[in-house]
């Protein structure tokens, strides 16, 4: 089996959606949505997404301005400004700046651990 991504480099600017089948990374800009159906969305560090950002599994080191979903995990150690909604795991860094309504929802299987990383320690809960 080999692994599929993609790398969106810096100074590359995408106006409109981006749908993928397996994981891909933003280091550019991107004016429209970015979903993998199957895989990773990582905004990396410099990366600017302004539309929705969805994918099995988010990582957030960018700015996303838009709504957030995590079908599994989440990350968020850059800025998110927007609804966020994830099912799984939610981690937040030490530099996050969430602007918006967080929300839990069900996760695809069973149940779900949630940990928010913090300055001072790390919180870990089980949700049913």
């Amino acid at each position: 089996m080999s692994i599929v991504f993609s790398v969106l480099q810096a100074g590359l600017v995408i106006h409109g959606d981006i749908v993928v089948d397996h994981g891909v990374t933003i280091l550019g800009y991107v004016d429209g949505d970015v979903t993998s159906t199957s895989g990773l969305v990582h905004v990396g560090p410099g990366g600017l997404v302004r539309g929705t950002v969805s994918g099995e599994h988010v990582v957030i080191d960018g700015t996303v301005e838009g709504s957030i979903a995590a079908r599994r995990v989440l990350c968020i150690n850059g800025r998110a400004k927007g609804d966020i909604n994830y099912a799984g795991t939610l981690k937040l860094g030490n530099a996050a700046s969430i602007e918006g309504q967080v929300t839990r929802v069900a996760a695809p299987s069973g149940a779900a651990t949630v940990s928010i990383a913090t300055d001072e320690a790390t919180v870990t809960e089980s949700v049913s």
